[in-house]
């Protein structure tokens, strides 16, 4: 009987250490890097250094969800928000839904004075066709039609997205006219933000206090659908979920998203005007490469090769039935 006792007895002891060492290995802090004031001092030495060798104008505010510590160049610059502004555009209509004023499934028709030919399909479609806000959202984030940008402003109001930021407490962001791309007709550098905004607003959606928790869900699953994908993702691994949107035109190239890295997901928002050509999306790769190294202490090592898609999709990509 002693040596079945002790037998079972150290079956029971070796039991409770296999699960304990389980524990450890799935427990959320297991596979967590450590992350410390020190942390975030390197990563904001790192990218004064980055943003120092290039031209222009960058405003960048990277945020750890995790513990709220921000790493800031120039935040709160007033900056050319370019397609970025979609983000404020999406948040005004979710208000308006969740009030009851508006539904996914209303119908908007096109008028010949929403088409803009910057980006999407919708400006070579026939006016008069109607197309779904749940349509309009999607196509405005995901492949940044213009034209849908401007069917959901209409119907939404430009002073009631204007006085939601403002409500927001997001002292940067306005639209002042409607997206025209040819400076005939209007100037897109009148549509204005902050990365300190763009960091507010995206950080409100992932809490999930962004209009509701509902809406901030909705709108993060329009973000991670995101075509445009050579900009914060291009040195990232494949596969890692991304809510973001790009904005680009002529001497202006933005990304804000949210990265979500395991244990540290973050917010990180890069604006860049007046830099040279072949340096802007550099700047922001940089950027992007180094904050993801900050928060997992490892180099990316599955690296999106494709070629970058900053501007139209094809019509193949946005061709959608018309409800």
């Amino acid at each position: 009987m002693p040596n079945e006792f002790a037998k079972g007895r150290r079956t029971s002891l070796f039991a409770i250490f296999a699960a304990l060492v389980v524990a450890m290995l799935f427990s959320p802090m297991a596979d967590a890097q450590a992350q410390t004031p020190d942390t975030f001092a390197k990563l904001q030495t790192t990218l004064d250094q980055i943003v120092a060798t290039f031209s222009g104008q960058a405003s960048v505010e990277f945020r750890d969800l995790s513990s709220d510590e921000v790493v800031a160049y120039s935040n709160s610059a007033d900056m050319p928000a370019a397609s970025t502004i979609k983000i404020p555009v999406m948040v005004e209509v979710f208000r308006q839904i969740a009030a009851g004023e508006l539904h996914l499934r209303d119908q908007v028709q096109l008028r010949s004075d929403d088409k803009d030919k910057g980006s999407g399909m919708l400006a070579y479609m026939k006016s008069g066709s109607k197309y779904s806000i749940q349509y309009l959202l999607t196509v405005m984030i995901t492949v940044s039609d213009n034209t849908a940008t401007n069917m959901l402003i209409r119907v939404a109001g430009l002073d009631n997205i204007n006085n939601t930021m403002e409500s927001l407490g997001l002292t940067h962001t306005k639209l002042a006219d409607f997206v025209h791309t040819d400076t005939v007709t209007g100037d897109v550098r009148l549509l204005r933000s902050s990365a300190e905004d763009m960091t507010t607003l995206l950080t409100m959606m992932y809490k999930g206090t962004l209009v509701d928790s509902a809406s901030s869900s909705a709108m993060l699953d329009i973000l991670s659908k995101q075509k445009h994908n050579g900009l914060i993702p291009r040195p990232l691994p494949k596969g890692l979920r991304i809510a973001h949107k790009t904005g680009t035109l002529n001497d202006t190239l933005n990304d804000v998203g949210i990265v979500f890295v395991k244990q540290h997901p973050y917010v990180l928002a890069v604006m860049t005007t007046g830099l040279s050509k072949g340096e802007r999306a550099e700047l922001i790769h940089n950027i992007s490469r180094a904050v993801y190294v900050s928060e997992t202490a490892s180099a990316p090592t599955t690296v999106d090769k494709s070629r970058p898609k900053l501007h139209s999709a094809s019509r193949e990509t946005v061709r959608v039935a018309r409800r």
